[in-house]
């Protein structure tokens, strides 16, 4: 018989951050460009062509530190508390794998044999 306890104890702030994500495509207008806010190149009396519009959307997006969307990430503990963004994430995870092995042998004559064994494997799929 063989009896195994396999422990992941951890702990990580990888997943405990917001994300923001510069897509000028989700702001209101739809970008920069030909919309007559104060970042339109159009204000100053420059008309930039169609096919640099998003190329310009892009490079003043990220001159100015615009930040359109932010994605939120939460954790919370088994009592549904929130953890606070920043601070570390406990993942604790435990494993019971259990084997056992059993084999009998007969002898009928002396030339006559007859193995018999079986495996149980907790760990194997079913």
């Amino acid at each position: 018989m063989n009896y195994r306890q396999v422990d992941n104890l951890r702990e990580s702030d990888a997943q405990n951050f917001f994300q923001g994500v510069t897509n000028v495509y989700w702001l209101n207008d739809s970008g920069i460009s030909n919309t007559g806010s104060s970042l339109d190149p159009a204000a100053f009396g420059y008309r930039p062509c169609s096919g640099f519009s998003a190329s310009y959307d892009f490079a003043m997006a990220a001159l100015v530190g615009l930040v359109p969307r932010l994605m939120p990430t939460t954790n919370s503990i088994k009592n549904l508390n929130r953890i606070p963004q920043g601070q570390l994430v406990p993942r604790h995870f435990r494993d019971h794998e259990y084997e056992f092995y059993g084999q009998d042998q007969w002898r009928i004559k002396t030339e006559f044999h007859v193995h018999y064994g079986c495996v149980f494997d907790s760990a194997a799929p079913l």
